[in-house]
């Protein structure tokens, strides 16, 4: 009896083991950030994506999107986008495309390629934004 138990426990301590592995941990993580501070209104918004730019149907670009409250204080403020690791190909070209939202318009956005590191586990990529030029009138 003493066997079984034992036997149990350890594979409970395997399966408890191996949910804690990378599978499904693939992200990239790290810090919105800007040449100069900024601060932003209550209420802005970050959306962030990682796209295939090597891909000519827009429809299969994104690969992972997500967004997040802009601490009132601006920047710098972390961010983290988990992803599909099975989404991506060999000798594909993607890039971590931010931009801010105020009221529905976009108000910094990164403005350089942002290369990504891929494969399972965590990837690190700072991304710097800047102002974008106003938007004209929105189409309601």
């Amino acid at each position: 009896m003493r066997h079984l138990f034992l036997g149990l426990a350890a594979l409970i301590c395997a399966g408890l083991l191996a949910s804690c592995g990378d599978g499904g941990s693939t992200k990239i993580s790290g810090d919105i950030t800007s040449a100069t501070p900024i601060t932003v209104p209550e209420g802005a918004r970050a959306e962030i994506a990682l796209l295939d730019i090597s891909e000519e149907e827009p429809a299969k670009a994104t690969i992972a999107e997500t967004s997040l409250d802009v601490p009132p204080d601006g920047t710098p403020f972390a961010y983290e986008l988990p992803y599909d690791p099975e989404k991506l190909e060999d000798g594909g070209i993607y890039t971590l495309a931010v931009r801010i939202l105020v009221d529905g318009d976009v108000r910094f956005a990164a403005t350089h390629h942002n290369a990504t590191v891929t494969g399972k586990g965590t990837s690190i990529l700072d991304v710097v934004i800047e102002p974008v030029a106003p938007s004209g009138p929105r189409l309601q």
